[in-house]
C-alpha cells in the first residue's frame, strides 16, 4: 500500500514538472522574440541612417554641381563717395572763423555748385586788415570802384550793354550768343560772406532778333534767379573773425544766373 502511494505522488509530482516546462518555455521564447524584435528594430535604425548618408551626400553634390554651372558673377566693389568739389579761397577763410558751427556753414557755402562755378569772381574777407590789403592792390589797377580804400557796397564792373547786330553774331560766348544776352556784375557787400560775388545781367530789355540781326521789343527778357547759401553779420560786428553764433548767421541771397526770351501776354 506504501508502494503504491508512493508511486502515486511520483507520478503527480512528474506531471506538475511536466505542465509548468512548457510555460518556462513560453515566457524564454517571448523574450527571445521580444529581444529580436529589438534587435530587427536597430538594425533596421541602422540601416535606414545608412542608406540615407549617401542620399544626402548625393543630394548635395547634385546643388554644387549646379551651383559651380552657374556663370560667376563678379563681387561688386563698393562704391566710392564722390568729393564735392569746393571753391579753395572760402575754404582757406572757414578755418578761420571762431566756432565750429560757423565753419560748417562756411564750408557748406563752398562746397554750393553756383559759387564754385565762379572761380575768381568770388573773393571771402575774414578781417579788415585783409580786406584794406586787397583794396590797395585794386586801387592801382582801377579795376573795382574804390571808396577811402573800401569797395562801395552794391553792383561793380556791369557788362550790361545791349550788343549790336555784328557784335551779337560774332559773339564767342555763349551768354552772349542767346536770343536774350546777358553779361556778368560783381556785387560787394561787407556784412555778408563771401563778401563778392557774381551774377548775371541782362543786356537787353527785348530779344534779339535773328533776321534782322537787332533788337526786338516786341518780346521781353526775363531774369533767371536762384538762391545761395550765404553767412551775415550783424553790422556792429567789425569783422568775422568776431563772429558768435548768435551775431552772425546762416542766410540765402537771389542772385541772377542768366536770362531767356519771353513772349508778353497780349491783351
Amino acid at each position: 500500500m506504501s508502494n503504491l502511494i508512493s508511486l502515486l505522488c511520483i507520478l503527480l509530482f512528474s506531471i506538475k514538472i511536466g505542465t509548468s516546462q512548457p510555460t518556462h518555455e513560453s515566457n524564454h521564447q517571448h523574450n527571445d522574440t521580444t529581444h529580436e524584435s529589438n534587435q530587427v528594430d536597430t538594425e533596421n535604425f541602422v540601416l535606414t541612417a545608412t542608406t540615407a548618408k549617401p542620399e544626402e551626400e548625393t543630394t548635395l553634390s547634385i546643388l554644387e554641381q549646379f551651383r559651380r554651372a552657374l556663370p560667376t558673377v563678379p563681387t561688386a566693389k563698393p562704391a566710392k563717395i564722390p568729393r564735392i568739389p569746393a571753391h579753395k579761397g572760402i575754404i582757406k577763410k572757414c578755418k578761420l572763423l571762431p566756432t565750429y558751427r560757423l565753419r560748417e556753414s562756411c564750408k557748406s557755402i563752398a562746397e554750393n555748385g553756383l559759387i564754385y562755378s565762379m572761380e575768381k569772381n568770388v573773393l571771402a574777407f575774414v578781417n579788415r586788415t585783409e580786406e584794406k590789403e586787397f583794396y590797395k592792390k585794386e586801387s592801382v589797377t582801377g579795376e573795382r570802384s574804390l571808396s577811402f580804400g573800401i569797395a562801395l557796397p552794391g553792383e561793380q564792373n556791369c557788362d550790361a550793354t545791349c550788343p549790336s547786330g555784328k557784335e551779337w553774331s560774332t559773339a564767342t560766348e555763349k551768354h552772349e550768343r542767346s536770343f536774350s544776352p546777358w553779361g556778368y556784375c560783381d556785387n560787394y557787400d561787407p556784412d555778408r560772406l563771401p563778401q563778392w560775388i557774381s551774377y548775371a545781367k541782362c543786356k537787353c530789355k527785348g530779344c534779339m532778333d535773328p533776321n534782322t540781326l537787332e533788337e526786338n521789343l516786341s518780346y521781353s527778357s526775363i531774369e533767371l534767379k536762384t538762391a545761395i547759401p550765404v553767412l551775415r553779420k550783424e553790422q556792429e560786428v567789425m569783422d568775422f573773425q568776431d563772429c558768435t553764433n548768435k551775431k552772425c548767421k546762416e542766410s540765402v541771397v537771389e542772385i541772377v544766373i542768366g536770362c531767356y526770351c519771353f513772349l508778353p501776354f497780349i491783351s
